[in-house]
């Protein structure tokens, strides 16, 4: 009669491991199906988001293309085109990184070509879109201010030139925009308001140039022309 052999942890784990394997074969024939079907799933899925990011990407360079486009368009003078391509990129393109910044030179774009109701509109629409981005409105009202001015409706360009300023108060521009909202104010007749801003510059902003011409102003307004 043979000795009995010894049990040893080695052969106790050699065992476990036999049996897990077996009981993992056994698993995936039962399953196979359904693990070939969410394998199947999961590769679908993964090419989905590759060519999802591809496709992006090729937005991102077409918009970026038709945008330089524009803005050497605009640079030569040719609005009608720059206006086009500008309109192409903020409407079909929408989501890149270039259509912000399409959809406000849309708006100079108008400006420039004298279309200032059409300016207004874009420059309305994209404040209201990006009002949550302090500079970006602020631009956009600076934009309508600009188109007002010209319009020579001074009451509503002071207006909008105080409401850029307020729009992002610690920019450097603020003090600018204001200025030029006094000087708004008072070419609209509206000398208690144009004063009122004046004054908020030189106590806000005391060491800005702004400051200064504001000063003159103020006294001009007050005793009369000063040298």
């Amino acid at each position: 009669m043979s000795p009995k052999k010894r049990v040893t942890k080695h052969m106790m784990k050699e065992d476990k491991l036999v049996t897990t394997a077996f009981k993992l074969v056994e698993y995936v024939q039962r399953n196979l199906n359904r693990i070939l079907l969410f394998s199947g799933i999961a590769v679908v899925l993964i090419l989905a988001v590759v060519f999802f990011f591809q496709l992006q990407a090729k937005r991102e360079q077409k918009a970026r293309n038709l945008y330089s486009k524009a803005r050497a368009e605009l640079g030569s003078g040719n609005y009608l085109q720059a206006i086009n391509d500008l309109n192409t990129v903020s409407s079909s393109y929408g989501g890149t990184e270039v259509a912000p910044q399409a959809m406000f030179l849309l708006g100079n774009a108008y400006f420039y070509s004298k279309n200032y109701d059409r300016a207004l509109v874009t420059f309305e629409d994209f404040s209201k879109r990006y009002q949550d981005d302090p500079q970006l409105s602020s631009s956009a009202l600076a934009g309508m201010a600009q188109c007002y001015l010209e319009k020579n409706d001074y009451l509503s360009a002071g207006e909008y030139f105080v409401r850029a300023a307020e729009a992002d108060i610690g920019s450097f521009l603020a003090p600018d925009f204001l200025f030029q909202a006094g000087y708004c104010y008072r070419e609209g007749g509206e000398i208690e308001k144009a004063k009122e801003i004046l004054e908020r510059i030189v106590e806000n902003s005391p060491e800005s140039k702004e400051s200064y011409q504001a000063k003159l102003y103020l006294a001009e307004m007050t005793y009369g022309n000063v040298n």
